[in-house]
């Protein structure tokens, strides 16, 4: 019994993906064969700046940060 419910997910899952496809193998058609792929590494280069320039542990004390720990303890 349970191996007939797994074979009717399998057919059920195998139908479902030839839907899929089906349904975007038109729009695949359209699509132009070469398009220019963006450049990774500016994007990474721009967060990495982003996070540089706003950087919240720039001031950060850790004497600053033990001694509230310690009063907040006492």
């Amino acid at each position: 019994m349970s191996t007939l419910i797994a074979i009717l997910i399998l057919m059920a899952s195998l139908v479902g993906m030839a839907i899929i496809l089906l349904r975007k193998i038109p729009i695949l058609v359209t699509l132009p064969e070469s398009f220019e792929v963006p450049e990774r590494e500016d994007v990474f280069l721009l967060i990495k700046k982003k996070i540089k320039q706003n950087n919240p542990f720039k001031n950060f004390s850790y004497e600053l940060f033990l001694q509230k720990i310690l009063s907040k303890v006492k």
